[in-house]
This record gives structure tokens, C-alpha cells and sequence, in this order.
């Protein structure tokens, strides 16, 4: 995470729920969402995981974040949000690249669809526990509230890129 005023730049991306709270932040208006997939022949092997608790018995895909983190598996149901410590022989540096291992049978992986989606759509993987990996709020532009850089003292004007990103962001809105 880096820190934009600190670092001296206009504006930052990030998921709209962890855009810092001091900080505008625009939506983009695009829905995300991290699944839980597998290859067929896995699944038909090792059992399709209805809860995700079934998880434990199954072999994941775990995906390690830029932080040196490995990514937890969050789940949302109704006002239900566990979070499961999967287990699994395959760490890997991108949720691509576990959507891959996936794809080749390896095990179950949380990816976002996305990356998923190819795979989806050739049937070289299927989506288990839909409902409990429904979607959430997409990315965000976010910069700062006050018009006054504090590092510089220079007076801050919106960029003419966040001027295009908020007549992109109401093009979105309207379609």
C-alpha cells in the first residue's frame, strides 16, 4: 500500500472498501468478485465442497500477495463472513496463476473471475460455492479532500486524467 500524498501523487487505485477514509473516492462502477474454481475431473474425483468448511478436506490452490502474505478466503453469506485457513501443497504468486493450476486439475483456487472466466466459459473449470462468494464493490480512484498539498504547499487542480475519470465513471452510471 503505498502512501499517495507521501509519495506525491495526485490519485490512487484500490478496491472502493479499502480506500483510505480521509480520501474521496470515485467508483469506477465495475463489480468484482473472487470464486472458488475447479476442473471437472477434480471435482468429480474429490466431491463439489457445499459449505465452506468443506474446504479443509480439499486440496487449494493458495495465492501469495505482493506483502509476502498468503490470501485468505473470505466468504459472505447473508450476515454470515467466514474466513477459512485452507490448506494446500500449491503456493503460487498470482490468483492467475493458481486460475491455471486450477485448470490443469491441481486443486480447488479463490480467484477473482476475471481471470476465471476463460476457463469458465471453455468448461475447462466450473464455479463452486457461488453463493457464498457473492460480488463486491470494485475499484475506486481516491485522492485527497483538502485542496492544499501538504508536502509541496503547492495548490492542487484536479489532473485533466481525473477530469476524464469522472466523465468515464457518469458514461458508466448512465448505461
Amino acid at each position: 500500500m503505498v502512501d499517495i500524498i507521501a509519495e506525491g501523487f495526485d490519485a490512487g487505485l484500490r478496491l472502493g472498501t479499502i480506500a483510505p477514509q480521509d480520501m474521496i473516492a470515485l467508483p469506477l462502477g465495475i463489480e468484482e468478485a473472487l470464486v472458488i474454481v475447479g476442473a471437472p475431473a477434480y471435482l468429480d474425483a474429490r466431491g463439489v465442497p457445499q459449505t465452506p468448511g468443506d474446504l479443509l478436506a480439499h486440496e487449494c490452490i493458495r495465492a501469495r500477495l505482493p506483502s509476502g502474505t498468503i490470501m485468505a478466503w473470505e466468504f459472505g453469506k447473508g450476515s454470515r463472513v467466514p474466513e477459512v485457513d485452507v490448506g494446500g501443497r500449491l503456493t503460487l504468486g498470482t490468483t492467475e496463476l493458481a486460475a491455471k493450476a486450477a485448470a490443469a486439475g491441481l486443486g480447488l483456487a479463490y480467484v477473482e473471475r476475471r481471470e476465471a472466466e476463460p476457463f469458465l466459459s471453455d468448461g475447462r473449470l466450473m464455479q463452486v460455492l457461488a453463493d457464498w462468494t457473492p460480488p463486491f464493490e470494485g475499484e475506486a480512484l481516491y485522492y485527497p479532500r483538502q485542496r492544499h498539498c501538504v508536502r509541496s504547499q503547492r495548490h492542487c487542480r484536479p489532473s485533466p486524467q481525473l477530469h476524464h475519470i469522472k466523465l468515464c465513471q457518469s458514461h458508466v452510471k448512465r448505461l
